[in-house]
């Protein structure tokens, strides 16, 4: 099969049921289907693209160590982003980039999720995309969860292992500072 053709469903399942026979080819091909995808969420939290890649791989193998407990409930691509998201929060902790104080998190007033960031004005999406790579891990990957992976605030509590309002609470204060950064980024690129 051809690396750049997209497999079906009914295909996926195929080889996930391969796969569960211990095919090395099956292995492969679902590998190929998922790794670019599996490879930007890992990068996305771990901001780092060698740790993203040991992630990446590192999810893989226990995705197929594990595949026997993957039920068909949910897509197989939703099953291993999950396995994706914990192997890079796990990675971020055990190099103590994550820091998940609560300390004053009450203190901070929800941020009205209806409001607006501020205007792009001529910045680029991989001008924004960097400054969001910018942020502390904290805030980074609370917004990554939030904004690009579509996780709820009870999936991130889960997955950070917080609680609910403590999340809502971070992830106001990051949309904060990331509007905070896109405006003056936005204002030095008017100067400019």
């Amino acid at each position: 099969m051809s690396p750049n053709k997209q497999l079906t469903d009914h295909e996926t399942e195929r080889l996930i049921e391969a796969c569960r026979k211990q095919s090395r080819e099956a292995q492969c091909a679902l590998y190929t289907k998922y790794c670019k995808a599996m490879y930007n969420v890992a990068l996305r939290i771990s901001g780092n693209r060698q740790e993203a890649e040991d992630v990446m791989q590192e999810a893989f193998i226990t995705a197929f160590e594990k595949l026997h407990t993957y039920d068909g409930k949910a897509s197989f691509g939703s099953w291993l982003k999950k396995i994706v998201l914990h192997k890079a929060i796990d990675q971020s902790r055990k190099h103590k980039k994550m820091i998940f104080d609560d300390v004053d998190e009450l203190n901070v007033q929800l941020a009205d999720e209806d409001n607006d960031l501020p205007p792009y004005f001529n910045l680029t999406i991989d001008a924004v995309y960097s400054i969001l790579q910018s942020l502390k891990p904290q805030y980074r990957i609370i917004l990554n969860l939030r904004l690009i992976e579509e996780c709820s605030y009870e999936d991130i509590a889960k997955l950070l292992d917080l609680q609910y309002g403590a999340v809502r609470t971070r992830y106001a204060r990051a949309r904060s500072i990331l509007a905070g950064k896109i405006y003056q980024e936005a204002q030095s690129s008017m100067l400019n």
